[in-house]
């Protein structure tokens, strides 16, 4: 047996008192590192940067200041423009502008047309006054407005009784061109020159839905042609604001592309101007809305067709003769060549007349056929064929008949 074993054996006292100043010792020496640990950590607290607990409660009442200030500035450019707008604080234009209130326009219709006039600054703020203030007794028709009239100036004026007799109706027949309307406007005495007010409507920026993304394209002779929506106008006569003219015209157009036609548009191939661009086709060919959705299928089967690269319509040839050539000093041969769907392959550069929602839907929606000609006599009947040699034998038919009432 071991001398050191048997040691502890026979002399367990003295082993404990040992195990006991060895456990002290061990419990000295950790209380002596925890020591040192604390003074360490106090130390490095001592040293480190007092970043500290002033700028975490800085930082948040800082903002708060901030925020306060900002919105109060934000109150107080509203509050100076809301009572700039609503006294009609704008000394430095006193010019007097005639506007159009249209017949039944509710106070936010009047609202916009004050304000895309410069009338007024803020609409909502007045459609609010129009809401607490006296608004019965509202007149339609043309009204004189200055920029710095007050609300209750305005208002006042909208009540006055103005003459009807300035205004005239303006019918814009379904197919007609812009030069038609054109010459309509100024031979009901809106307009004094054609030509300055379509030059007008090329030059002006157009923010409507649809009409701000009509595409640019050299060979485009009028860039608005087809959103002139044929309706029943009235215009004050001798106003000679041709921008405003047309934009009433605009506004009518868009307020009759429904949800199906904005929805139809969305899922086609084609764009909406291209979609117009046919429906104008339709329009001109197809006077009877009974068949406009059989016209749309001959067109739509030329077009994805290789076999039939024309369209070959000869309306696109009586827009270059009655509504280019009467409005253009030279001659243009290639501007006449890109609307010929004879000498032009797929569809012109846009549309050739102002169509209406039926020719519209049409061009969207055409019937399932596999015709790709037709042929209309004198009395309006439509003769439908697949191919060539049927299309002759109509056009045959057609002449007889024609030929048969001049007899």
């Amino acid at each position: 047996m071991d001398e050191n074993k048997y040691n502890d054996l026979t002399n367990p006292e003295e082993n404990e008192n040992k195990d006991f100043e060895a456990l002290n010792e061990e419990s000295l020496e950790t209380q002596a590192e925890i020591e040192q640990e604390q003074e360490q950590t106090e130390e490095n607290d001592n040293h480190r940067p007092a970043v500290s607990k002033k700028k975490r409660k800085k930082m948040p009442v800082l903002l708060r200041m901030l925020i306060i200030f900002l919105v109060s500035a934000l109150l107080a450019v509203l509050i100076i423009f809301g009572f700039k707008d609503i006294y009609g604080l704008e000394f430095s234009s006193i010019e007097e502008k005639d506007v159009y209130i249209e017949r039944g326009s509710s106070s936010a219709q009047i609202a916009q047309t004050l304000y895309e006039s410069d009338i007024i600054d803020l609409p909502l703020l007045f459609r609010v006054y129009c809401k607490f203030g006296d608004t019965e007794g509202f007149q339609y028709g043309y009204h004189t407005f200055s920029k710095n009239m007050s609300y209750a100036d305005i208002t006042k004026e909208l009540k006055r009784l103005v003459k009807k007799d300035d205004v005239v109706e303006i019918t814009v027949i379904e197919g007609w061109n812009l030069y038609d309307i054109a010459k309509e406007l100024k031979e009901k005495g809106v307009i004094s020159d054609i030509n300055e007010f379509t030059k007008a409507v090329e030059r002006m920026a157009v923010e409507y839905e649809f009409i701000k993304d009509v595409p640019a394209n050299k060979y485009r002779y009028y860039k608005y042609e087809g959103y002139f929506y044929p309706d029943k106008y009235e215009f004050y006569v001798g106003t000679d604001d041709y921008e405003g003219i047309a934009k009433k015209f605009f506004a009518n157009f868009v307020k009759h592309m429904d949800s199906e036609i904005k929805d139809a548009v969305k899922n086609s191939e084609y764009s909406f101007d291209e979609i117009l661009t046919i429906a104008s086709l339709i329009q001109a060919e197809a006077g009877n809305v009974n068949h406009m959705g059989r016209v749309s299928s001959v067109f739509h089967n030329r077009l994805n067709s290789t076999m039939f690269p024309n369209l070959q319509s000869d309306v696109t040839i009586n827009y270059v003769e009655r509504a280019i050539k009467p409005s253009i000093a030279y001659e243009y041969q290639e501007l006449y060549d890109a609307y010929n769907t004879y000498k032009r392959q797929g569809l012109m550069p846009g549309p050739i007349c102002n169509p209406t929602k039926e020719a519209i839907r049409a061009a969207l929606f055409p019937d399932k056929t596999n015709y790709y000609y037709f042929v209309t006599d004198n009395t309006g009947k439509y003769y439908y064929s697949t191919t060539y040699a049927q299309h002759l034998k109509n056009c045959n038919t057609a002449q007889r008949v024609n030929a048969s009432l001049e007899d």
